[in-house]
């Protein structure tokens, strides 16, 4: 549980700063063609990138998304090991 928190605390904080600094990585990595073409500026795609990284790491926080939970509890099958 702590864990999940810690982790999803710091993919939210990667994302913050890729919002933040998102000027600076396009000065420092250059442009992106496909990101001026379909996104509107390589700067956008680093801040939609950095948004969606906040929205995951407040997921995994809150426990929405479990990693390692096997086909059978993602699809709602019941398995042999499951207790009722």
């Amino acid at each position: 549980m702590i864990g999940r928190i810690i982790l999803g605390l710091f993919v939210c904080i990667a994302g913050g700063l890729l919002v933040y600094y998102s000027a600076q990585l396009v000065r420092v990595f250059g442009s992106m063609q496909w990101a001026e073409a379909y996104l509107g500026g390589t700067r956008q795609a680093y801040v939609l990138i950095g948004f969606f990284l906040m929205v995951f790491g407040l997921l995994m926080m809150f426990g929405v998304t479990e990693f390692g939970g096997g086909v059978d509890d993602s699809f709602g099958v019941p398995s042999d090991n499951m207790v009722e």
